[in-house]
């Protein structure tokens, strides 16, 4: 398996003053931020993170989906944003370099990728890495870290609905357990 330089991916290296001057910087202050590290591939299943965004917004207003990277996709899932009128809940940020990488996972709540099919991921190491929740699903080589309520929480491939319920269970729930147990794995 693959590793993460924990010295790199340490959230003690940034402080608060720099995760609010970005968070204000992007104009995502006072927002919960569910981000992604992902290339916008239909094997990424970023689709079904917007849908299930239209679905949040409705009792969590103050909920963003911040999505890092670019891909051919990119125009259809920015109109599928229009179309679901989920534009000031979607975020698309665009490529972010790996250095600088850390410290928007820094100043998130939450990593999602309900992935497809992946090899390892070495996405949601970085995260988990970061103490942030894992949102994801069961496939590839996922299971082989991400351990459902243990390290992670699973989705179903492909299910906005599925997306939405989980998303709102660690919304809702103390994760600190989920994160410590993670973080360990790393």
């Amino acid at each position: 398996p693959n590793g993460v330089d924990l010295r790199k991916f340490d959230v003690n290296n940034y402080s608060s003053e720099e995760t609010k001057e970005l968070k204000e910087k992007l104009g995502l202050k006072n927002k919960k931020i569910i981000v992604t590290s992902s290339r916008l591939s239909e094997k990424n299943g970023i689709e079904s993170v917007i849908r299930a965004m239209a679905e949040l917004k409705k009792s969590f207003p103050d909920l963003v989906f911040l999505i890092l990277g670019i891909g051919e996709l990119e125009d259809k899932l920015r109109q599928l944003t229009k179309d679901l009128d989920v534009e000031d809940n979607v975020i698309f940020h665009g490529f972010v370099e790996n250095q600088k990488l850390p410290l928007y996972l820094t100043m998130s709540d939450y990593f999602i990728r309900p992935s497809l099919s992946e090899g390892q991921g070495i996405s949601f190491i970085e995260a988990m890495a970061m103490d942030l929740p894992i949102i994801t699903t069961p496939v590839g080589g996922i299971p082989d870290f991400i351990f459902d309520k243990e390290t992670g929480f699973f989705c179903k491939p492909n299910d906005p609905e599925s997306i939405a319920e989980v998303i709102e269970y660690c919304l809702t729930n103390d994760l600190d357990e989920v994160i410590e147990n993670a973080h360990d794995l790393v």
